[in-house]
């Protein structure tokens, strides 16, 4: 299952193929108009950017950021070096190839550092110098040598617009999810602690009533009331614990675990479920807010499993799977087919999915009817 940064690099990179594919058609119709030494030097060529291409993509493919890390350098280099042989061969000055470098300095620029881009223009400027070398128009090269850096500017200037967007939107969200979160404790308190405290003083009213008439009846009323007590104390608890601020202290990893495993005990106390807590994240490190957000989505998932799943047992597995950090919540209750059903039901999954992206991750769900559900949530491991 891909990231979003991941799918974010393929977005790109699949444009990056076509062009690819693009100039090997173009060098096809045109062969006859190279020497054997160009021809052969162009198929060489060809076949070394597939090849980078092919390396840079399977890097990226496994990174859950979806780079090319300490890496990208070399690939750089190595396209514009590659650039620059193509160019040379297909006639210099003259040859259309050179707009493969506007290709590259938009798709190579543009989430790297200001100190970072002009290096790499510069690359891209030495490069194509070299491979129209001796310049025999001096006006169609400083054209193309501005029009580069023009264009390069632009690109990074509305990546970075869309960079700002976003990070205005995940504000938004965040906002939208703290009020969210008023609104589901308030909901809490009314429907769940405020219905208690209601039963609890009818109670004593009819056991004060009792206490004229049937004396022997309110040591029971009491009990009853006092039962009633016991739950609403146990619900303000979760409720205290699920809405307190989130700290982690040492070691996050085992921090996250303990906490995942006492609010497990409390869910399995309060629902009579059976909870299994596997949680085996390595020397995986989690930040406060990664953490927070894990457990939300667990918490989310295991009210669904309480409200819809009818379920005996439940599963939750935390792992480290290469680069990856996985979490599923599994239970052995009805399943379903149609999830668009569920979903309008107020299952809460987008809010869980919102989440997940939140976190760079993605969230899927697995179910058939009769065979239980699975949500599986997948994020970077950093």
């Amino acid at each position: 299952m891909l990231t979003p940064k991941q799918r974010e690099m393929w977005r790109v990179n699949k444009y990056i193929w076509l062009s690819l594919a693009f100039v090997f058609v173009w060098l096809w119709a045109r062969h006859e108009q190279f020497d054997p030494t160009a021809q052969t030097c162009l198929a060489w060529t060809l076949a070394a950017g597939c090849a980078n291409l092919g390396l840079r993509s399977w890097i990226a493919f496994r990174s859950p950021a979806g780079t090319t890390g300490q890496w990208g350098w070399a690939f750089s280099i190595a396209d514009i070096a590659l650039i620059a042989v193509a160019v040379r061969y297909t006639g210099g000055i003259r040859s259309d190839l050179w707009l493969l470098y506007i290709l590259l300095s938009v798709t190579e620029t543009l989430s790297v550092s200001v100190k970072d881009e002009l290096l790499l223009l510069a690359l891209t400027f030495a490069g194509y110098t070299v491979s129209v070398w001796p310049i025999a128009d001096d006006s169609a090269f400083l054209t193309r040598l501005f029009f580069l850096f023009v264009i390069s500017a632009i690109a990074r200037r509305l990546y970075l617009n869309a960079e700002e967007r976003s990070r205005q939107l995940a504000v938004l969200r965040e906002q939208l999810g703290v009020a969210e979160e008023k609104s589901r404790v308030a909901r809490e308190l009314h429907d769940g602690l405020g219905r208690e405290i209601v039963n609890v003083i009818l109670g004593l009213e009819v056991a004060r009533r009792a206490a004229d008439r049937k004396p022997e009846q309110v040591p029971a009323l009491l009990e009853e009331n006092l039962a009633l007590l016991r739950v609403a104390m146990n619900d303000t608890r979760d409720l205290i614990f699920q809405t307190r601020p989130w700290t982690l202290e040492g070691d996050g990893g085992a921090a996250f675990a303990e906490r995942l495993e006492r609010y497990a005990r409390q869910f399995a106390d309060r629902t009579g479920l059976a909870v299994e807590v596997q949680c085996d994240m390595g020397d995986a490190a989690l930040s406060p807010q990664t953490a927070f957000g894990l457990l939300r989505i667990v918490q989310e998932a295991l009210n669904n499993v309480a409200k819809h799943a009818q379920a005996t047992e439940v599963t939750i597995r935390v792992y480290r799977d290469g680069m990856v950090l996985a979490a599923t919540v599994a239970d052995n209750g009805v399943g379903f087919s149609k999830l668009q059903t569920l979903v309008k039901s107020g299952i809460g999954l987008p809010s869980m999915r919102e989440r997940a992206q939140d976190l760079g991750g993605t969230l899927d769900v697995a179910s058939q009817p009769g065979q239980g559900t699975t949500v599986i949530l997948r994020m970077p491991s950093v």
